[in-house]
């Protein structure tokens, strides 16, 4: 008796199964809703686990004056430890002339160090480090205050982002810059006004 009464729960529920099955096919607007919250799920995850990759490219923090300006994107920070040369991250500036002969011209290599010394000079600025090799010098994002120096340069037109090592920022500050970058291009500012000789180097 025991197993003809299971036997009839397993038909029905088979039964039931089926029909509820059928009833999807016939109405596939009904499972919308549960397919537009797991998509939302799925994509709130990867955008949480993205962030906390991104955050992974920043090791460090350091602090200090900045003693010395090398070029549009190589400067020397003195803090509480030493002296310490530091390159902006992702981004590349004109070189500066090898040699200079009397009544040169200042060159876009001259323009995009001296802006970069009238940011930074004598300023306490924050790394935000990127890649660290002490004193032999290391990469980082500059801020003074909130503002991001490495931006600043690329969005006076004074340096570009450098694509071979562009993916070493952070995602969304790639994206400011690579946005700063072609408003700077449009508007033809510093290194991307007609000039001869104003690209930078790769």
């Amino acid at each position: 008796m025991f197993k003809i009464i299971r036997r009839i729960l397993q038909v029905v529920l088979l039964i039931a199964i089926g029909a509820f099955g059928y009833w999807l096919w016939l109405h596939p607007e009904a499972l919308k809703p549960a397919a537009k919250l797991y998509k939302e799920g799925e994509a709130k995850v990867k955008e949480v686990l993205t962030a906390e990759q991104e955050q992974k490219k920043i090791i460090g923090e350091v602090s200090g004056r900045v003693t010395r300006v090398y070029t549009g994107d190589a400067f020397q920070l003195t803090d509480a430890t030493g002296v310490f040369n530091w390159r902006l991250s992702g981004i590349i500036a004109p070189e500066m002339p090898v040699q200079r002969t009397p009544g040169m011209e200042r060159t876009a290599g001259d323009l995009s160090r001296e802006f970069l010394a009238s940011l930074v000079v004598s300023n306490s600025v924050r790394i935000a480090v990127l890649h660290s090799e002490g004193v032999q010098g290391s990469d980082g994002i500059a801020y003074i205050g909130t503002n991001n120096v490495n931006l600043a340069m690329v969005a006076a037109g004074m340096a570009r982002l450098n694509e071979r090592v562009a993916h070493v920022l952070p995602f969304d500050i790639r994206r400011l810059i690579e946005k700063a970058e072609m408003d700077a291009r449009t508007a033809k500012l510093g290194i991307w006004a007609e000039t001869p000789g104003a690209t930078p180097s790769k």
